[in-house]
This record gives structure tokens, C-alpha cells and sequence, in this order.
């Protein structure tokens, strides 16, 4: 659901500079109504738009596609100590990535151009949570894609990268996605983990043409449940950790439908080995949009699509940010009646909110939930990740 998120590098056209990657950019000024707006323009008509299904062909769509304007690569999981040491309690933590591109243009810059020349803006989130001390590290880095200060594609030796400057994922065996490494280093935080699929990719929506309003599509695929191990970084001290982790992929051009404020989005891993991803497209009103979906993947990887109608999507507990002030609700009730499932999902981290008051781009709630309820009459539990936009 992320890909709206991208659109707002529209803005990027106009204020970002040949700078340092890790500059800040005056953005906080900017609108999320202006920058939606301006995709509006006939710029836009010069990018390929998601219309119908397609042929989805790997490894080639793992990597950027110049011809539509937005895309992204997501990663998030919870991870833990090792439980199996006795003298030591377990350690909760749990993580975010995302890289993001935006499109200058929709040509592909010929190879004898400049090396300084850029056709792509990258911007990349990533976030460490610890459970225990209630504190989440995040940090936002941007760069264009000119002298390979950024990119999704292959290196010398074939291998698929992501990155953004030393941020990166990469495969680890030539011409495959998974195994996948991510290598994110900070002063504060690191992460260093291998990352390889239990389940198979599936497409989400319409054979992987995700609708998300009257007019706007998206190319939307899915590793639901990736096994995660290495090690991450805490200030000073090291951690051994392990857990199961999601991956995103989507591209497309166009933007919201006109009379949509946000939405709310959920990963779920529930302790029967099965997958549930919810998302509900919230309307000015903040009625539920039809225009809402999800998708339960079984432990053995087979999937079923969930309408808007199959499901419903309950606000509990709000929580108001000491930084922007804005109001999220941090726990909710899902009830999928046709499957007996009713959960309800909370947070043990409030404070996981990215704000322009906290020094970012926009303001978005993002972070590591639990899950609690049942399943066919019988108690469930898991964990996994929610996303809240719209609510300023």
C-alpha cells in the first residue's frame, strides 16, 4: 500500500539539488493535497498506466520499470533473541525498509549521456524497534539515481541490488531475488539479515492488478512470510535475532481517487503458519471505499482474495502524538466472518508515527504490532505490521 507514499516525490521535481544523499530537503511546506494534485498533470499521461493484468516475468519485474512514475520495495518483520538460552530473556524487535523511486521522466537515459545525469529520485525509510525500552529509530535518506548513487538493478556479477548508497538489498545467488541480504547501517542502529521465502510470491488483486479506486491501479505482488535471521545493532551492543518478515513490491503512475483521505493496511503472521494482509482505502467520510482488498495465504502457501464486503476493519484504542499531535487509532478489531476469524490487533510501541514535526517528509503511522483472537472457534495469536496514513 505503500505506493501512494511515492507519489509524493512529485515535489521532488522542483527542490531537490545535486546535494549530499542525505541531505534534508525543504519539503515540510508542501501539501499532501498539492503533491497528490500534481500528478494530475499531462506530464502523467506520458507514463504507462496499470490498466489490465499482465504477464508478470521475473527476475526482470524485481527491478525498476522506468516506464510508470512510482514504485517501491518494502520490507518488515519481527525479530527475536534466541528463547532457547535459558539465562537470557527473549528480545523483541522489529523492522522496517522501504525504497522508493519516482520517475523525472519516462525515457531511459542513453548510456553516453553524462554519469551525472539523473532520470529518478530515491528516497528510503528504514526503522529499528525495540520492543522492551519503547524506543523506534528511524531514519530517511534521499538521492538520485546519477553516478549509481541509487538504483534497483544488477551489479558486475549479475546479482539484483537495491539501494541507497550503502543501504541496500541484494540477492545472493545470481539472477534470483531470495535468498536476499539487507544491510542497513546507522550510528544509533544496523541491521544485517538474510532473508529467504517459506511460501511462494502471489499476486494480490486482480492477477496481480491491484485496484485502488475508480481510476488508479497498481502492479502488486507479495512474499508473505520470509524466514529472517542475522543480526542487528543497538547502539554499541549486538544482537543474534530471528523471526519471519514481509516483502512488498508495486509500481504504477496514477493517484488517488478524488474523494479518498487515506487508508489502513495490515501484515499479519498468525501462529498457525498462515498470512493475512487487509487493507481498507478510507473515503473523506471515513467510510471504508470499495475499493479495499486483502488476501489470506494458508501454511501451505495457497491464497484466497478478500473483497471490501468479506471483511471488517474496527477502530479501538486511539493514541495522540506528543510530536505532530495527530490522533491514530493503535489498535483495531478484524472480523472476516465467512473464515471464523475475528482478531484484534495492538501495539506494544505507541510512538511509531513518522511526522514532519519529527524532521520527516509526511506523517504517517507505521510500525510492529501483536495479534490476538481466534480462528474456527480455536485462540490465535501472531504478530505483524500496520500502516495508517491520512489521519492529519
Amino acid at each position: 500500500m505503500k505506493f501512494q507514499r511515492l507519489q509524493w516525490f512529485v515535489l521532488l521535481t522542483f527542490s531537490y539539488c545535486a546535494c549530499d544523499a542525505s541531505s534534508p530537503l525543504p519539503m515540510n511546506s508542501i501539501s499532501m493535497k498539492n503533491i497528490l494534485g500534481e500528478q494530475d498533470s499531462g506530464q502523467e499521461n506520458h507514463f504507462k498506466q496499470a490498466l489490465k493484468p499482465r504477464a508478470f516475468q521475473f527476475p526482470r519485474d524485481h527491478l525498476a520499470h522506468q516506464a510508470y512514475k512510482t514504485e517501491w520495495w518494502y520490507l518488515s518483520g519481527n525479530i527475536n533473541t534466541d528463547s532457547s538460552n535459558k539465562s537470557a530473556s527473549t528480545r523483541k524487535f522489529a523492522y522496517q525498509f522501504t525504497l522508493f523511486r519516482f520517475a523525472l521522466h519516462p525515457e531511459k537515459i542513453s548510456l553516453n549521456k553524462s554519469a551525472w545525469r539523473s532520470s529518478n529520485i530515491y528516497m528510503a525509510h528504514a526503522a529499528l524497534t525495540d520492543v522492551k525500552n519503547h524506543k523506534v529509530y528511524q531514519r530517511e535518506r534521499f538521492s538520485r539515481d546519477g553516478l549509481a548513487l541509487a538504483g534497483a538493478g544488477k551489479n558486475e556479477n549479475g546479482f539484483l541490488r537495491f539501494w541507497l548508497n550503502d543501504w541496500q538489498m541484494q540477492s545472493m545467488l545470481s539472477d534470483q531475488l531470495f535468498p536476499l541480504t539487507l544491510v542497513i547501517e546507522d550510528e544509533e542502529f544496523s541491521l544485517n539479515l538474510q532473508l529467504e521465502p517459506v511460501k511462494p510470491l502471489v499476486l494480490q488483486g486482480n492477477q496481480g492488478l491491484s485496484q485502488k479506486s475508480s481510476r488508479h491501479a497498481s502492479y502488486y505482488y507479495s512474499y508473505t512470510r520470509l524466514a529472517s535471521k542475522g543480526n542487528i545493532r543497538v547502539g554499541n551492543k549486538t544482537y543474534e535475532v530471528s523471526g519471519d518478515s514481509w516483502f512488498d513490491r508495486e509500481w504504477s503512475t496514477s493517484s488517488l481517487g478524488e474523494n479518498q483521505q487515506g487508508w489502513d493496511w495490515f501484515a499479519l503472521h498468525l501462529d498457525d503458519g498462515s498470512d493475512l494482509m487487509i487493507y481498507q482505502m478510507r473515503k473523506k467520510d471515513g467510510v471504508k471505499d470499495i475499493f479495499s482488498s486483502g488476501i489470506l495465504v494458508d501454511s501451505q502457501g495457497n491464497h484466497e482474495m478478500l473483497q471490501a464486503q468479506e471483511f471488517q476493519l474496527k477502530a479501538g484504542e486511539f493514541w495522540q502524538s506528543p510530536v505532530s499531535g495527530i490522533r491514530y487509532p493503535i489498535s483495531w478489531d478484524i472480523l472476516i466472518p465467512k473464515k471464523n476469524i475475528k482478531l484484534t490487533v495492538s501495539t506494544l510501541v505507541k510512538q511509531q508515527e513518522w511526522s514532519k514535526a519529527g524532521g520527516f517528509s509526511f506523517n504517517y503511522w507505521e510500525g510492529s504490532i501483536e495479534v490476538n483472537g481466534s480462528k474456527n472457534q480455536q485462540p490465535i495469536s501472531g504478530s505483524g505490521y500496520l500502516e495508517m496514513t491520512g489521519y492529519d
